[in-house]
């Protein structure tokens, strides 16, 4: 699987600091912390990504999730990570980049926290999208399709 080509030349962090928040690589090692976080939040992540999901979502259908999360991240396709709280490291929602296939310097971003979470949604939205447009990142045209929940 070949990079994307806005990414073939840069390495993007698997863990990474935003001040508010600390960002880790998604992968299927959280696969019961995952499901937690999304039963949580099953409500208010309906439509998110479009369509229902995460309704009906089963643990092996999840681990499928975390495995091409995790694949694509190693393969610089897409990126996803755990936003996690900077004092204790709990798991409290994800965050995600995904570059346009097929076209460059476009990309669309996500980003939730569990319903319960214990961090400010907004600014770790503000310190995510930051992150995302500074100088670690090549020059993207973000797109943030569904309101940023939390």
């Amino acid at each position: 699987m070949d990079p994307h080509p806005d990414f073939e030349d840069r390495t993007i962090p698997q863990d990474h600091d935003l001040g508010v928040a600390t960002l880790r690589m998604l992968t299927k090692a959280e696969l019961d912390e995952d499901m937690a976080a999304i039963e949580e939040s099953h409500h208010k992540l309906i439509g998110t990504f479009g369509g229902r999901w995460p309704e009906g979502l089963t643990r092996d259908a999840d681990l499928i999730d975390l495995c091409w999360h995790e694949r694509e991240f190693s393969a610089k396709r897409s990126f996803a990570w755990i936003v996690a709280d900077p004092d204790d490291g709990s798991y409290q929602g994800c965050a995600y980049v995904y570059p346009d296939i097929g076209t460059r310097g476009r990309a669309t971003a996500y980003f939730w926290l569990r319903s319960k979470t214990t961090l400010n949604p907004p600014l770790v939205r503000r310190a995510f999208a930051d992150w995302i447009t500074g100088p670690d990142w090549p020059e993207l045209e973000i797109a943030w399709p569904a309101p940023s929940t939390g």
